[in-house]
């Protein structure tokens, strides 16, 4: 007679346990990683594309490489949030697709001139939403009767091309520019120490035209402001004021990390262009990628100056962590107020990782 086998019920319970819990170790192992939102990491306004309709936004996002949508809030002091503009990737600059960094542009249009609003960016993909600071931007006063200050062309080292438009109105219209320097964009000239007469002057047209004047002599490292006026024999009239500096901000490229040990890594910039004007400072900052507040950065300056290459190697760093970096350059821009970013900047927050 064959003998059988009976498991007794304890012991089947048991390999049942042990093959369910082995499954579910299984299935925790291959779970893909939970992705983050989007990370905001600068918001402004192109305040020289701002015009008496429009305002025209800014705002580097680290998408963590997933699908984002980005759009850009807007509404007078005394409204609720109920407009908005989508974001478009910018595409003549600033990205660096391999980090997950892109900057995003929008244009809200059919504005009051005149007017404050309030203004903010929310980026959001699968893994959530965030929002960005509240801010205030005023958009330009309308201009009287067709005097209009229009912004500046072929702008160099020391001179530019001004323009604007005016309607004579039939009557004999003396056209000139008024324009001063200072080193703030927001320190509007009550009263503007030199001036030029327009190539079109006097007009007598009844009708718009425009209207334009060169200036030269210029210093390369101030802020100029200045506005259209026309004059007859019975009214004076200005335009708004317009502003412009006659340098670029420097051209940078990132020096991606090199020599990576557990403490240690080397890690720099390039400077192809130093925009019209002597380079004053170059640099890196460089933090943690857990820190992302941005209060624990860590500012190197190189004692050099000038376009180039320049390399730091960074010590005392934890193993196995991961750690952001930017490399900046600046030219006498750097020194003026001009309401946006005024130094150059590499690619944003460029990652590396120490050894274990």
């Amino acid at each position: 007679m064959k003998k059988v086998f009976w498991i007794k019920p304890l012991i089947f319970a048991a390999i049942i346990l042990f093959i369910a819990t082995d499954c579910k170790k299984e299935e925790l192992a291959t779970k893909p990683a939970i992705s983050n939102p989007p990370y905001i990491c600068s918001e402004i306004v192109l305040t020289e594309y701002t015009t008496t309709s429009t305002i025209t936004f800014l705002a580097g996002i680290k998408t963590c490489n997933l699908p984002t949508v980005v759009y850009f809030r807007y509404r007078p002091l005394s409204a609720d949030y109920r407009d908005s503009v989508i974001g478009t990737i910018r595409t003549d600059c600033c990205n660096d697709p391999e980090n997950g960094y892109f900057e995003y542009v929008g244009t809200a249009m059919g504005l009051k001139s005149g007017t404050d609003y309030y203004w903010s960016v929310a980026a959001t993909n699968s893994a959530g939403t965030s929002i960005g600071q509240n801010f205030g931007i005023c958009t330009q006063a309308g201009e009287l009767n067709g005097t209009s200050t229009l912004p500046a062309t072929i702008i160099s080292g020391n001179g530019a091309t001004l323009h604007g438009t005016v309607n004579g109105e039939g009557l004999s219209t003396t056209v000139t520019f008024e324009y001063d320097a200072n080193t703030d964009i927001y320190d509007i000239p009550t009263s503007y120490r030199n001036s030029v007469i327009a190539s079109q002057s006097p007009v007598a047209d009844t009708g718009i035209i425009n209207v334009s004047a060169d200036i030269s002599g210029l210093n390369p490292c101030l802020i100029y402001h200045f506005r259209i006026k026309a004059e007859n024999s019975l009214w004076v009239r200005h335009g708004s004021d317009q502003h412009f500096y006659t340098v670029t901000k420097p051209t940078l490229k990132t020096i991606y990390a090199f020599n990576i040990t557990a403490t240690t890594a080397t890690v720099g910039g390039d400077i192809t262009d130093d925009g019209g004007s002597p380079i004053i400072a170059r640099g890196v900052r460089y933090w943690k990628r857990s820190n992302t507040t941005g209060k624990a950065n860590i500012w190197l300056k190189d004692d050099s100056t000038g376009t180039g290459r320049f390399t730091f190697t960074l010590s005392g760093l934890e193993p196995n962590t991961q750690y952001c970096f930017s490399p900046y350059a600046a030219n006498c821009l750097g020194n003026l107020y001009i309401g946006v970013d005024n130094i150059s900047w590499g690619s944003w927050a460029t990652v590396f990782k120490t050894s274990p």
